[in-house]
């Protein structure tokens, strides 16, 4: 089970990423065009990314615990650190957006202040993705490396 957690990794981490940038760019495009359909497709979006993000967070974590890897530990750390910086940050402001959503108040300074900081989360899902494609990388170039040196022998 854990490794095909492991291996579902990079299929849903692209998923977290698409949902999570298309949602703020939607809320983006809400704000200053002002069709009420962008704002709802952003939440709507945001709502989708969240339940993504923690399955990222989870075999993200079996991908972890599966072997021994070819690259730095602080790489890896990197990684993980802005991995659950971006779960725990965006799936608190897409709580508070349903809240104030539901309550009314998603209006004005309270929608610009949301927009700030759901580009902020959006700009540590950016981060965590290319942390993240760094180590795939890495992990790809140590392993052909590794077949190399086997066929050579």
């Amino acid at each position: 089970m854990t490794e095909f957690l492991a291996d579902s990794h990079p299929f849903i981490v692209h998923f977290a990423i698409a949902l999570t940038m298309m949602s703020v760019l939607f809320d983006l495009v809400g704000a200053v065009a002002k069709p009420a359909h962008f704002e709802t497709t952003g939440l709507s979006l945001a709502i989708a990314a969240v339940p993504f993000l923690l399955c990222a967070v989870l075999t993200g974590n079996a991908a972890e615990t599966l072997g021994a890897f070819a690259y730095s530990s602080e790489m890896l750390e990197q990684h993980t650190l802005f991995a659950n910086l971006t779960v725990w940050f965006f799936s608190a402001i897409v709580f508070a957006r349903v809240y104030l959503t539901v309550r009314k108040q998603f209006s004005g300074t309270v929608k610009y202040a949301y927009l700030a900081v759901a580009i902020a989360a959006a700009v540590f899902a950016f981060y965590t993705g290319m942390h993240g494609g760094r180590l795939s990388d890495t992990g790809r170039t140590a392993t052909l490396r590794t077949e190399s040196i086997r066929n050579f022998s």
